[in-house]
């Protein structure tokens, strides 16, 4: 489930949402899962704001209703291209994939801003800077369906809008006890997770902002500041870094200045040619990707080189150690984003 702008991802121009509910047949191989012969499109919201959890609803309700038929009893084949004596078959959502609002609205959790804003416990927005996981109330499947019911049985709107408060849920019509286990099963994609990530770190490095450097919407804030992680196992002797950005009008241009000149493979559609103009848009989570994993770690290596920067108020340990950071980063973002993970990869990550 996701939402696109049908007039285009343009800075400053009209901000319009349709929002689609997409099925992927998991049965199929990798190789013909995604072709659009094999996609369902089996609805639209038209926007053009995101849909609410109500609007959403009305368009879950056919689904659900025909869903709980093929879950139980099920749906006899009279024959298949395998089975020519016919077979009995069952459906059932796994996973259900889209970004944190969608998610949010689809499956019946308050949003981020929310007293209880988180969908997996009850730990209030006032406590959210404790970080002892440990403490942290567990939400559960019976807690969130008997909060849905609860929702639904509000005398009034007011009632309603007191118990979501309270609980951080409200009723859905993704049927969380039959088709899908929402804790577990529901899948923010890890491009989306590396958008945060990567937006973050820029902000935190950009003389004026993702707003003028991407041409963004995006904005930072203090409150967002991540403390300082170290890594047992570091690099390097670490140099303290100035407190002046690091990347600046001058880093843009001669950013923009070798981007033409990076030649990236025909499978990947998202490279971006140029940087800081209106006219590309807000980047996207998957051309974010590729911007960090491919295109910066060609450039930021020959800005922050001490021989061939034109840049030359960082000394050669500031830089290098910058590098080196940024190395992490794209190191991290490449672990992220592997479709097979396993024990080793986890630890390195």
């Amino acid at each position: 489930m996701d939402g696109i702008n049908p007039f285009g991802n343009r800075h400053g121009g009209k901000q319009v949402t349709i929002t689609f509910i997409i099925l992927i047949c998991l049965t199929l191989p990798i190789s013909l899962r995604f072709l659009p012969e094999n996609i369902f499109i089996f609805g639209i919201a038209p926007g053009p704001k995101e849909p609410t959890v109500h609007q959403v609803n009305w368009v879950l309700r056919p689904l659900v209703d025909q869903l709980k038929i093929l879950w139980n009893p099920g749906l006899q084949l009279s024959k298949t291209c395998l089975y020519p004596h016919g077979r009995h078959i069952y459906c059932a959502i796994l996973p259900f994939i889209g970004d944190l609002p969608t998610l949010r609205a689809a499956l019946g959790f308050a949003s981020h801003s929310a007293t209880r804003m988180c969908p997996y416990c009850h730990l209030k927005r006032s406590e959210i800077q404790n970080l002892d996981h440990s403490t942290w109330p567990k939400r559960t499947l019976s807690d969130h369906r008997k909060s849905a019911d609860d929702y639904l049985k509000a005398s009034n709107a007011k009632v309603q809008d007191k118990l979501l408060k309270e609980n951080g849920s409200e009723a859905t019509d993704v049927p969380v006890d039959e088709l899908v286990d929402i804790l577990r099963d529901a899948a923010n994609p890890p491009e989306n997770l590396a958008y945060s990530c990567l937006t973050s770190d820029l902000a935190a490095s950009s003389t004026f902002g993702l707003e003028t450097l991407f041409a963004s919407n995006l904005s930072s804030s203090d409150d967002d500041v991540i403390p300082d992680m170290y890594i047992n196992d570091w690099d390097g002797e670490w140099t303290s870094i100035p407190e002046q950005p690091v990347l600046d009008s001058q880093a843009l241009k001669f950013i923009n200045q070798r981007l033409p000149h990076i030649s990236v493979p025909s499978w990947i559609r998202c490279a971006i040619p140029v940087l800081g103009k209106a006219s590309r848009g807000r980047l996207k989570a998957d051309e974010w990707c590729t911007l960090f994993t491919i295109q910066l770690p060609l450039v930021l290596q020959l800005y922050w080189n001490c021989h061939t920067s034109p840049k030359k108020e960082l000394s050669q340990a500031e830089e290098s150690s910058l590098l080196h950071n940024f190395a992490l980063l794209v190191s991290l973002v490449n672990v992220g984003l592997k479709r097979v993970i396993d024990a080793q990869l986890i630890n390195k990550y």
